[in-house]
Order: C-alpha cells, then sequence, then structure tokens
C-alpha cells in the first residue's frame, strides 16, 4: 500500500475525536463514512477561515410573508420542463422552513394557482411527523408548474433575485435535484442525504441527460467568481437527517463533492485551480486569501483522478507562478494531492524549486519525505542534499535538512556518511543573528538526532564508530552525539566512556572543547545537563589528575553556562554536594571542583547565590578529613568575601562554627578549628578592610592551641602554605606575621650556648666561633611534639621570602647554627632517637631553605648539611635497630589521626636493582648512609620532612671549597645518587604539575651530573658511579613515563624536556620543534651509552629509558621496537648467564 493510500485508510479507520463526536451514528456504507471524515485533518484551517463578508438579502419592504417565500433569492423558474412529480403540500415545506429559516423553500416557485388546494391537501394531510418525512424523501425535486407573475410581484421579484441568480438557476435546480439545498446567509448548505448518495444522483442526473454537464460547470464557473460562494462552497455543509430535523454539521464540502463526480472532475480541477491562480497572484500576503488553504484541502485523498497528468501538470504552473509564501504552503500538499505514478515527476519539479529558492528547503524536504521515491532514488537524492550542506544553509534550514537526510539510511555506512557531513556544519550563533533562534535550531536538530539514534541500532553503531576514529579536528557536534549515545544502553555507555577517556588521554578531548560547546549550543547543553553530569562525575570519581581535571572543568563550564537558568545550576550543586558524601579521593575530587569554580570572579559571583544551599556541608564538618575540611572553608570563606544577606549570614554561621572547633578538647575537632580559622585569614588578610578582623582570629588560634603542640605545629604549617601561595595579602599583616615569628622562633628556640647549662652539648655548628652573633644554638623541645620548630621555621623563612623577594639573609645564620645533641648519639635510647630524627628533619628544611642561595659560602654549607643529613640517617637507621620494637618515633606532619605505625626496614633489605654483593671497596661509610638511610625515610613519609624538588640544584654545585688549599671540588658521587633518589621518591604518590614542571627546569644540572658520571665510568668502571648512572636514568625514565606527558595539556613542556636530552647528542638540536626529531636524537644520545652497560641493571635501565621515549613518538616506536626486542633478548640472556 503506497503512503497516500495508507494515510487515507488511517484516515478511515482511525477518525480523531473531532471526527467521532461530530459525526452522527449511521449504518451507512463505508464510502459514507469516508466522505464524512475526509476533511477531519483540515477541520481546524476551516475554522480559522471561515466566511468573513456576508452578503445582504434583497428583500422588498412592502411585501408580506407569502410573497417573501414567493421571490425567494436563490430559486429560478423553468416552464420548458414538465411536470412529471408530484407537488410536495407547500404547509409542510413552510413548516420545515419556519423551523429553518436560511434553508431555501423549494415552495417559493410553486404557482398561485395551487394555493387553494394545496391548503385543502394539508388539512388532509398526515401528521407532522409523515410529512418531514414526505420532504426528505422528495426535498430534491422542484415544482415546475407554470407562474403566473403579477406586474407587482414581478417588481417584487426582480428586487429579490439579481441577474447573477437568474444566470445560475439550472445550477441551483441541479443542486436541488441532488438533495443540495443552498444557504443564503452564514450557515453551511445543507445535504439531504449523505455524501455518496449525492454523488450518485448528480451521476443519474447527468447520465438520463436531466441536466447538460457543459451548462452546469458553466454556471458554476460564473458562480465562484464571488469570493463569498466560493468560500461558502469550500466550508463544511450540513446533513439532515430523517431522525434529526435540525441537522448535522458534516465533514464534506460542496466542492468536495462535485470534484469527486467524473463527469465534472477535470473541469472542476482547472476551475478552481484557476481561480485559485487569479487570487493568488493578485494578493500579497495569507491574509488577502484566506481561503486558499481550505481549497487546497479539498484535493486531498480524493479516491479517484481521471485525468492525473492535467492535475499535475496544473499543480506545477501554480507552484512556478505563485509566491513564495504560497508555494510553502502548497508544497505542504502535494503529497496527499498527487498519487504515487505522479511522484517521480513533481519531485523533479520539486528538486528545481530546492535549486532555486533556498528558503523553501524545510518545506520540499518535508514533502519529499512523504512521496513514494524508488531507494536508489531517495540516495541519489541526499546526496545532492548533502553537497548542499557545503554551501552553509541557514540555520533555520538545517533541522530539516537533519531530518531528511537521516530518513531511510539503511546502512552503517550511510548513516556514517551522513553524519561526517553534519559534524563539520558551522551551528554557532554568527554575528548579528538573534541567539534565540539560533538556539532553537539547535534544539530541534539534536531532537531529530536522539529519535534517530533510539529507533536505529545502524545509527548507533555509525556515531559510535565516528567516535573512536578520533578525528583531528573535534567538533562540538560529537560531544552532542556522545551525550546522545550514553544513556541508550549499558553497552553503549560502556563505549562511551571507553572513548571519552582515550580521547582525554590523547588530548583529543581538551577543555577548549567543552568551552565551545557550552557558550555556543547553551540550550542544546541544557537539555542534555542531567546525562552530562553523569558522565562527568564518572571521570571525577578516577584516581588520574587528567580525568579529574577534565571533570573538573567540565563541571565549571556547565555551571557557568547556566547562568540564566538558577534551577539548573541548583541541580549541579546538589550533584557535587552527594559526590562530596563519597569517602576518599572523589570526595576531595568533588570540594576541588567546587574550590575550582570559586576561583573565578565571575563563577563565584554565581556561586553566592546557592550559598544557603552550600550551607549544608557544614553539617558534614564531623565526618570530613583534614584535608576536605580545608577545602571545605577555603570555598565558603571566600563566597563570604562580598557583603550581603546571604554571605553575612553564611559567615556568621562558619564564625560560630570556628569559636566551637577551637574550644573543643578533642585533638581532632581542635585542629579541624585551626584549618577553619586559617582559611578565614586567608581570606580576610587579602583586603585592607578586614585585615583586623583576621589577626583578631589569629590571636585567637594562638590562645586555643597553646596547650595543644600537634594543633601549633598543625596551625604553623598550613599558614605558611597559604602564605606561600597568596598572591595578595596585606603588606601590614605580612610584616606583623613576619616580626611575630621571628620574636617567637627566638624566644623558644635560641639560646645563647654560653648561658647553658644542660646536658646537652652543642653539634654540628660551621658559623664562626669568634663572632658573638653566633654564639647562639638551636634547643629542640624533647618530646614527641619536638617537631613544631620544623614548621615554625617553615613559616618563619616563608614570611620572609615573601616580604623580601625570596633574600633570606636576615635568618641565613640559621644554616650554619649548631644544634643540642646529647654528647653520645651511640646509645638507642629513645629521648637520644628523637632528638636525632628533629635534627634529620632540621636538617632537611635548611636544605630547602638555603639551597638556592647563590652565596659560595652560603653553598658550602649547603654541602655540608647534606653530607650530615647522609651521615645522621645512617646512624638513625643504627639505633632504629638496636632500640626496642615498641619504639614509636615523633612525627613531622601533624594531620596524621592516628599517626601511621613506623615501618622497620627488614634485614637485608637493599635499594631495588642493587646487587646482592658488593666489592668491599664499595662499601664506604656514605655510601652505606645514603642507602640505608633514604630507605628507611621512603618507607615513613608521616616521620620525615620532604626535600623540595630544587634540591636538585644541588648537582649543579661547582666550586672551591677549599679556596685556600687551592683545591676543587664536586659533590660525591654519594650525595648525587642521595638527591637522585629523594628525587625519584617523589615519584611515588601523587605527582603535581608542579613537581615536574621544577623538574623539567631543573633537567639540565641533571643531565650535567649525567655526562660526568657516564665520562668517569668509561674511565674507571666502579660500584658507585654504576650506581649512580642507574638511578639518574631511573629518574629521567620516571619523568618521561609521567601520566601529564601522555596527553596534549603538556605537549610544550614534554618537547623541553626532550630538548635538553637531544641537546646532549648535539647542540643544534635544542632548535628542533618536532616532537618525533627530538625523541629520534634522544634516543640516539642513550643509544650511544651501550658501552656502558656492563651490568644488566644498567642496561635495563637503559632499555626502559629508551621505551619511555619512543611512547611520545609512533614512528620511533614502529622503527625500534624490534631493536628493543633484541636488547631485552640480549639481557634475558645474560641473566641466565
Amino acid at each position: 500500500m503506497d503512503k497516500r493510500n495508507l494515510r487515507l485508510r488511517n484516515s478511515l479507520l482511525f477518525p480523531s475525536d473531532s471526527q467521532r463526536s461530530n459525526s452522527p451514528v449511521s449504518t451507512r456504507q463505508t464510502s459514507r463514512l469516508s466522505m464524512r471524515s475526509e476533511k477531519s485533518t483540515g477541520s481546524s484551517m476551516q475554522k480559522s477561515l471561515s466566511m468573513k463578508r456576508k452578503k445582504p438579502q434583497l428583500e422588498s419592504p412592502n411585501a408580506s410573508s407569502d410573497e417573501n417565500a414567493e421571490t425567494s433569492s436563490t430559486c429560478s423558474l423553468s416552464p420548458k420542463r414538465k411536470n412529471t412529480r408530484s407537488t410536495l403540500p407547500q404547509a409542510k415545506l413552510r413548516s420545515l422552513s419556519e423551523t429553518d429559516p436560511n434553508l431555501v423553500d423549494p415552495t417559493a416557485i410553486s404557482t398561485p394557482y395551487n394555493e387553494h388546494s394545496t391548503q385543502d391537501t394539508i388539512r388532509k394531510s398526515q401528521s407532522k411527523a409523515n410529512a418531514n418525512k414526505l420532504f426528505n424523501e422528495n426535498s430534491n425535486l422542484i415544482s415546475e408548474t407554470p407562474v403566473r407573475v403579477t406586474r407587482s410581484s414581478q417588481a417584487r421579484f426582480q428586487l429579490s433575485v439579481s441577474p447573477e441568480s437568474q444566470l445560475d438557476n439550472e445550477l441551483i435546480r441541479f443542486f436541488n435535484s441532488s438533495g443540495i439545498t443552498l444557504s443564503q446567509n452564514d450557515n453551511p448548505h445543507v445535504l439531504n442525504d449523505d455524501a455518496p448518495t449525492i454523488r450518485q444522483k448528480m451521476e443519474t442526473l447527468f447520465s438520463t441527460q436531466t441536466f447538460k454537464v457543459k451548462t452546469i460547470l458553466s454556471q458554476w464557473q460564473k458562480y465562484i467568481e464571488n469570493e463569498d460562494n466560493l468560500q461558502k462552497s469550500l466550508n463544511n455543509t450540513k446533513i439532515i437527517s430523517e431522525q434529526d430535523a435540525f441537522g448535522d454539521l458534516n465533514k464534506t464540502s460542496l466542492v468536495r463533492i462535485l470534484l469527486q463526480v467524473p463527469l465534472l472532475q477535470t473541469k472542476m480541477i482547472n476551475f478552481l485551480l484557476e481561480r485559485l491562480t487569479e487570487a493568488i497572484l493578485v494578493a500579497d500576503s495569507p491574509d488577502d486569501v484566506p481561503w486558499c488553504g481550505l481549497m487546497l484541502q479539498q484535493f486531498r485523498f480524493i479516491e479517484e483522478i481521471l485525468d492525473v497528468d492535467n492535475l499535475t501538470s496544473k499543480l506545477e504552473e501554480l507552484l512556478e507562478s505563485c509566491p513564495t509564501w504560497f508555494q510553502r504552503e502548497l508544497i505542504l500538499f502535494l503529497p496527499d494531492i498527487i498519487i504515487d505514478s505522479q511522484h517521480y515527476a513533481i519531485a523533479e519539479v520539486l528538486i528545481k524549486s530546492l535549486e532555486s529558492n533556498p528558503e523553501l528547503t524545510n518545506s520540499i524536504l518535508e514533502c519529499i519525505s512523504n512521496l513514494t521515491l524508488g531507494k536508489q532514488y531517495m540516495e541519489d537524492l541526499r546526496d545532492k542534499v548533502l553537497n548542499t550542506l557545503k554551501s552553509q544553509l541557514h540555520m533555520d534550514m538545517l533541522p530539516a535538512v537533519t531530518k531528511f537526510v537521516l530518513t531511510d539510511c539503511t546502512t552503517v555506512e550511510s548513516y556514517k556518511k551522513t553524519l561526517l557531513a553534519l559534524r563539520v556544519l558551522e551551528m554557532q550563533p554568527l554575528a548579528g543573528e538573534k541567539l534565540t533562534d539560533c538556539y532553537t535550531n539547535q534544539v530541534l536538530i539534536m531532537n531529530v538526532l536522539r529519535t534517530n539514534i533510539l529507533i536505529s541500532k545502524k545509527m548507533t553503531q555509525a556515531a559510535i564508530q565516528i567516535l573512536k576514529s578520533g578525528n583531528s579536528k573535534p567538533m562540538p557536534f560529537d560531544i552532542m552525539l556522545m551525550l546522545l549515545i550514553f544513556p541508550t544502553n549499558t553497552v553503549k555507555k560502556k563505549d562511551i566512556e571507553t572513548v571519552l577517556r582515550q580521547h582525554i588521554r590523547v588530548g583529543l578531548y581538551k577543555a577548549s572543547l567543552l568551552n565551545i560547546f557550552y557558550n555556543d549550543f547553551k540550550e542544546v547543553a541544557r537539555e542534555l545537563q542531567s546525562i552530562a553530569m553523569k558522565l562527568a562525575s564518572i571521570l571525577l570519581t578516577m584516581e588520574d589528575r587528567v580525568y579529574v581535571d577534565f571533570a573538573t572543568e567540565w563541571f565549571r563550564l556547565m555551571f557557568a553556562s547556566q547562568a540564566d537558568a538558577v534551577y539548573k545550576q541548583r541541580e549541579i550543586i546538589e550533584k557535587i554536594i552527594l559526590l562530596t558524601g563519597n569517602s576518599g579521593h572523589v570526595s576531595k575530587n568533588a570540594f576541588a571542583v567546587l574550590c575550582k569554580m570559586s576561583e573565578n570572579d565571575e563563577d563565584s559571583k554565581y556561586l553566592q547565590t546557592h550559598c544557603n544551599h552550600l550551607s549544608i556541608l557544614l553539617e558534614k564538618m564531623d565526618n570530613l578529613s583534614l584535608e576536605e575540611v580545608v577545602m571545605l572553608n577555603d570555598l565558603l570563606h571566600g563566597l563570604c568575601t562580598s557583603s550581603n544577606t546571604t554571605a553575612d549570614n553564611l559567615r556568621d554561621d562558619l564564625f560560630i562554627l570556628l569559636r566551637k572547633q577551637l574550644s573543643n578538647t578533642k585533638p581532632l575537632m581542635k585542629c579541624k578549628g585551626v584549618l577553619s580559622a586559617v582559611m578565614a585569614i586567608k581570606h580576610l588578610a587579602g583586603n585592607v578592610e578586614t585585615t583586623g578582623q583576621a589577626t583578631e582570629i589569629f590571636k585567637q588560634v594562638e590562645i586555643a592551641v597553646k596547650n595543644c603542640p600537634k594543633s601549633t605545629a598543625l596551625f604553623y604549617d598550613k599558614l605558611a602554605e597559604v602564605i606561600a601561595a597568596s598572591q595578595n595579602m596585606d603588606r601590614d599583616i605580612l610584616n606583623y606575621f613576619t616580626s611575630h615569628f621571628e620574636n617567637l622562633f627566638i624566644e623558644i628556640y635560641m639560646i645563647d650556648k654560653t648561658n647553658y647549662n644542660g646536658d646537652l652539648v652543642p653539634k654540628y655548628d660551621l658559623n664562626e666561633s669568634n663572632d658573638d652573633a653566633q654564639s647562639c644554638v638551636i634547643k629542640i623541645s624533647e618530646g614527641k611534639y619536638g617537631g613544631t620548630i620544623l614548621t615554625l621555621f617553615r613559616l618563619l623563612r616563608t614570611c620572609y621570602m615573601i616580604a623580601y623577594n625570596g633574600d633570606l639573609k636576615h635568618i641565613n645564620m640559621l644554616l650554619g647554627c649548631g644544634i643540642l645533641l646529647p654528647n653520645n648519639l651511640d646509645s638507642p635510647e629513645p629521648e637520644v632517637i628523637d632528638l636525632v630524627i628533629h635534627c634529620i628533619n632540621w636538617f632537611r628544611e635548611v636544605i630547602n631553605a638555603f639551597v638556592k642561595d647563590p652565596d659560595p659560602l652560603m653553598q658550602k654549607q649547603v654541602l655540608q648539611r647534606l653530607d650530615d643529613l647522609i651521615n645522621l640517617q645512617g646512624e638513625l637507621h643504627t639505633l632504629i635497630t638496636l632500640c626496642g620494637t615498641h619504639y614509636q618515633p615523633p612525627p613531622c606532619y601533624f594531620h596524621y589521626f592516628p599517626a601511621p605505625e613506623f615501618e622497620r626496614l627488614k634485614k637485608g633489605t637493599r635499594s631495588k636493582g642493587k646487587k646482592a654483593s658488593m666489592d668491599k671497596s664499595s662499601c664506604l661509610a656514605d655510601w652505606q648512609s645514603w642507602q640505608m638511610g633514604s630507605s628507611l625515610c621512603l618507607k615513613n613519609p608521616a616521620y620525615f620532612r620532604r626535600l623540595e624538588a630544587k634540591v636538585a640544584h644541588i648537582l649543579d654545585v661547582r666550586m672551591n671549597v677549599y679556596a685556600s688549599q687551592g683545591s676543587s671540588r664536586n659533590i660525591s658521587v654519594a650525595q648525587v645518587c642521595f638527591v637522585v633518589q629523594e628525587l625519584l621518591d617523589m615519584f611515588k604518590g601523587d605527582v603535581k604539575e608542579s613537581f615536574i614542571r621544577d623538574l623539567v627546569d631543573l633537567l639540565p644540572k641533571i643531565t650535567a651530573n649525567l655526562k660526568r658520571i657516564v665520562s668517569e665510568l668509561r674511565e674507571t668502571d666502579t660500584d658507585q658511579n654504576r650506581e649512580a648512572l642507574q638511578l639518574l636514568l631511573q629518574l629521567l625514565t620516571s619523568m618521561f613515563n609521567w601520566r601529564g606527558f601522555h596527553t596534549a595539556v603538556y605537549n610544550s613542556l614534554l618537547r623541553d624536556s626532550l630538548r635538553t636530552i637531544a641537546s646532549l647528542m648535539n647542540e643544534s638540536n635544542s632548535m628542533l620543534r618536532s616532537c618525533r626529531e627530538l625523541v629520534a636524537e634522544a634516543f640516539k644520545y642513550f643509544e650511544s651509552l651501550s658501552d656502558v652497560a656492563t651490568r644488566i641493571s644498567i642496561a635495563v635501565a637503559l632499555i626502559n629509558v629508551c621505551s619511555s621515549l619512543m611512547q611520545h613518538s609512533e614512528t620511533m616506536l614502529n622503527q625500534h621496537k624490534k631493536k628493543l626486542d633484541g636488547f631485552w633478548i640480549f639481557v634475558i640472556a645474560m641473566v641466565r648467564r
């Protein structure tokens, strides 16, 4: 069944509610039901296009009621026709006319000679019901008894009957004979029977030669020249049935009935379309021709069209000649008018119109979609339409184009071809274009895509293939496709997650892509927000920073793009708050998202409107970790910087909670209060108007933590971190902090050794003894919380760094200052071990503070402190081995609750990659010290202060440390190994971007030591040099294996590091730009070190560093993969020997 017949059948079998309610219940044939339901789809248009002008009747003011009846305006006399049918009694007709006075009274043409006989007949007639029945059966008959017209009546007749009406007498009689009574006013024409029966009567009247077709057509053509007549003929008729004398509105018009009479159809079509053409060509707008759409409705679903070619040609002429506003309406009716055999012809006409009138694209494509065309024809047409997309159609046309090109695709390849054409379209708003219209069209396109994805598996497969292919230039269209496919089913959900992670990892999807999507596709983003939040939440649960950073930016852009929809922003806030209820890194990542939003002033302004909602997080404070407490307070105190009712209420709640926490006797709650206070100081100290509040909170904290050394140490450590990161701290409060902490440090931890009478003795003093200012020594507090000195010193040197732009000359005497320690450090007593650990951490902190000082004397002391650190860590290993197993060292970081258990080294433990045995010549004291000490510190990060990445500056120390002796000294191999091992240890945890940047900056110093050690190794093959080379290669391997280098975000940083390595081969390589070329040159350098790979450990280290390099160049990986495999085979063979 073709599309046209299918639509017709549906309209017959499944009528609308309005059809069922308006159609009378009848047992007539299906054809009658068909004609009553034919115009159900046009009922609304008929209602809107109802006749606006009324034609007044001509009446004589002196005429009597009988005379008026005799001179009805629409009936005419036909004296030539014989009176072969009995005339219905006039009284019965008049009684019906009184019931509905708008009907044309057939008795108006009765002769006066029959008046008295008619009255006698009325007295003898049956009841009113029988008369009505008789009228219904004979209403189509017209009395042809000659009429005697007097002068007065003739005059009155001439007043009421116009020449035009006289001209149409034959037409009127034809209608009455067929069972149609024309109405004179706004009421509809009346049918005395159903439409199929009336059509049959008309055919009978023509077949019996009662009426001539030519005459009826001629008079009909004149009749519709009157626009009122035409419009009333297009309106629905009214049926007066035998059961209902009042009638019921029918869904069939007079024109519709005539169009289905075979003898009249062709000419009727011509007349109507010519009349329509005349009206359309002179009209300026649809309002000038309100009946045009109603006329087109008459041609829909005609059961049989005799001259199909004629109808098609007339419609083509009309389509070519009419204005654009009517073309659009006509095109939409064509599929219901043209039969299937003419679909190809009309399609060709439409395609030509598509090329010449692009503004008709929407209507033409919708029309063609409803035509019955061949598969190959549609494929060719789809290709033509896809080619038109290259011309960048107007945005209003894209939804229809998208719907058309995706309709009836049958293969994955056809879907893929179509989607590839759609994804490159410029759908973003253009300059001067209305944003609302553009966003609306984007949503329409999205809905078309969503529908096709839901109903077609092949469409989904094609979309996933496109997403997996990883096109070089990702488009916002890709994000839209991804979000539409994600919720379809579990399998597709996993596919989308995999594709997204892969593209984020390789840097194909960046924050810039999200930025375009959320700035230029706001309404689409709003529609898909719930799906986007689910996908971003999945990324936020991962531990890899690449995914977490992408998810963080995704949430931020999602939030910022909905600035005009507060309820949408609240959905995002609720989702993030829900994620904070998770444990571990997920909660931290969720807080990081909120903190990221507060960093931007614009986003922070929007976030402030949700302060009341965010205050819910305060209820979770007791269950949050210390790190999460910091992030939450940083967020909330940052939102309180503005002055408004919501922010003021939140600030009051925060300060109430702060005082409550500081007054708590439990160490954990007090520490949470301390951290909250630090965050409050951070935001208050940046504004001159609030520095007084910051100072007041600072003093409150000092009082609260006076008897709690753990909270005190945590306060100093966190405040140092905040000051180091602060960029806008008020200068006055910074100077206040500097002076305060300097006095505090001198008061508590500095002592004149000449006035000291205790059991401890000064040790490790590097200052000149003849300087009176250097007579002070450091006195570390005894006990488990002696580490407070470490945090206070870090805070002090941070204040000096910020206040004096990195100049620490005011406190540089602390680097060489002696320390009060027990005279006998070999005693494995807990008190002695505590002081040794504090001393080790003190050395670590002063090295961090002064390692970059360019003064030669300071560099000498830094090297000495490094030696002291290495030796003291070796002694600590011995002391720990000798002391009891119950011993628990004092912590140096104070955010652990409870502190982790101290791990001891097992006997026989050696650093990774170390041979099981070494020559006795290699068992030097300093060598053993750095090995064992580093292993012990690595296992217990809570008990040893971390060295910072800038410690690599030590590797470049070249100076005359004994200038008076005329000798030059570099740092020892043991010191190099110690520093490199510390740097390697920093890769064990969460590697931050700042650490990698510092390492890349220091890479020239590292490679300089690498060249020196290789040179020495070629001259003298020693275990120490081999160990140093192995550690340096491991450091480079760890750096190039950093996950961030596998994303495009850090491509420039990766090239900088590769450029440093490539320069080892040739200085000119520093000018190379291509990552492939840089990797190739760096690979050549490490390949040149094969001569020093005399041990398996070094060979393995070389292979690993080459492998890590080739990961950044696919070309190199393909070229040298076999060579690497050969190296591994060689190494395995060596191990077996």
